[in-house]
């Protein structure tokens, strides 16, 4: 992981089903995930912007993603001398997003957060830094 200098004791895990696992070994096994050029006839193309450029958008997938889509945070550290550890997590169901909002649960965990923490400081509640309050 990049930043595990900068957040030591840091980790990032993504949980994919058994089809989207098997699809990114295929990609790599045929050499699709690599970032240097191939000549392909008269133009060079990196195959990983190739496979990238096919993709679909994430505002095109609003409507057709199904099933719930999870985030969470551990958070451990002392306090008073006493370790703590707190997990918050956030489930959202794909069509719960996309009728209340138009997206998928993706965009919404991803837009949400920040929306409130405007809405926290416009209103004062959250001041400067540290915690809310």
């Amino acid at each position: 992981m990049r930043n595990r200098r900068r957040y030591p004791g840091s980790d990032f895990k993504l949980c994919m089903d058994e089809v989207t696992v098997e699809t990114l070994r295929v990609i790599k096994r045929l050499g699709l995930s690599n970032k240097d050029q191939v000549k392909v006839g008269k133009v060079s193309v990196a195959p990983r912007d190739l496979v990238v450029s096919l993709l679909p958008e994430p505002k095109d997938l609003a409507g057709r993603m199904h099933g719930k889509t999870c985030v969470g945070t551990l958070a451990k550290g002392f306090r008073n001398g006493e370790l703590r550890a707190y997990y918050i997590y956030n489930v959202t169901d794909h069509e719960q997003a996309y009728r209340e909002l138009g997206v998928q649960a993706t965009a919404y965990q991803t837009g949400i957060p920040p929306v409130i923490a405007a809405a926290l400081i416009s209103t004062g509640v959250w001041r400067g830094s540290g915690e809310p309050g």
